[in-house]
């Protein structure tokens, strides 16, 4: 039986021997296994091109709405646009209705 940590095996590979040599925030949350979390999600502004990670647990819309909320829209600003994947994360009913009603 291995005790080893999976989240942070990915985290490892994806961000020590890539073509990115450096990177700041929470990432090593994933050291607080096995209440790590096993998804980031990666918000980018198109014109500052700042970028966003988030550490999530689910990729549910509710976990994703909160995410655009409190880091993104409550610190700058809601955006003109929202530009996103075709996933059902952001397919999901509840998504389109909050995403509805930010825009009116």
């Amino acid at each position: 039986m291995s005790d080893k940590n999976p989240a942070l095996e990915q985290t490892l590979r994806y961000f020590l021997p890539g073509k990115w040599k450096r990177y700041y925030g929470a990432v090593p949350a994933v050291l607080f296994w096995p209440y790590s979390p096993t998804h980031l999600i990666v918000s980018t502004c198109l014109f500052s091109k700042y970028v966003w990670l988030r550490p999530l647990r689910s990729t549910k819309a509710a976990h994703l709405v909160r995410h655009l909320e409190e880091d993104i829209f409550l610190k700058f600003a809601v955006p003109g646009t929202l530009l996103t994947d075709n996933g059902s994360n952001y397919r999901d009913s509840n998504f389109m209705l909050w995403h509805k009603s930010i825009k009116n």
